[in-house]
């Protein structure tokens, strides 16, 4: 993915861990296709899209 194209895809700074319902803040932010770790359980998630403005995350 370029550069430009990541600037423009929609950012997010947090999630909720869909295995232990943990609450992750992530400073540095994360977009679609992206890896994110739960900061509690540790389990990784790839962040896909799930419609426009939102993101799922499938364990990568």
């Amino acid at each position: 993915m370029t550069q430009d194209r990541k600037k423009k895809e929609k950012e997010w700074v947090e999630f909720e861990c869909p295995d232990c319902d943990a609450h992750n803040p992530w400073s540095d932010g994360f977009t679609l296709g992206d890896v994110v770790v739960c900061m509690f359980c540790g389990t990784p998630f790839l962040v896909k899209r799930d419609g426009e403005e939102n993101f799922r995350l499938v364990r990568d």
